[in-house]
């Protein structure tokens, strides 16, 4: 809970800081901290359960999952969009 929390509201900034001063992407309209805003480590704290309840889904479909050949596994990957409720968990099932 509060690792995951704080994880996030770390990593979280840390991503958008390269994004925005590394890549040039996006920017805000009134940043603070190199480029991010000072509230934008907030978000990400309060976000963080989201991430961990949709780490802990997708690890367990992931350890669900049957080693098989390759058209097999597609079946499954098929199977698995059938079954989720989150559009990020079927992209991130299908895609391992």
């Amino acid at each position: 809970g509060l690792f995951m929390a704080c994880l996030t509201a770390v990593a979280g900034p840390a991503l958008e800081i390269a994004l925005i001063n590394g890549f040039h992407l996006y920017s805000y309209t009134h940043p603070v901290f190199l480029g991010v805003p000072t509230w934008i480590p907030w978000v990400y704290f309060a976000g963080a359960p989201a991430v961990g309840n949709l780490g802990r889904k997708v690890s367990a479909a992931l350890l669900a999952r049957q080693p098989s050949s390759r058209s097999t596994s597609l079946q499954q990957g098929t199977n698995e969009i059938r079954q989720c409720g989150l559009v990020q968990e079927c992209v991130w099932v299908c895609m391992s």
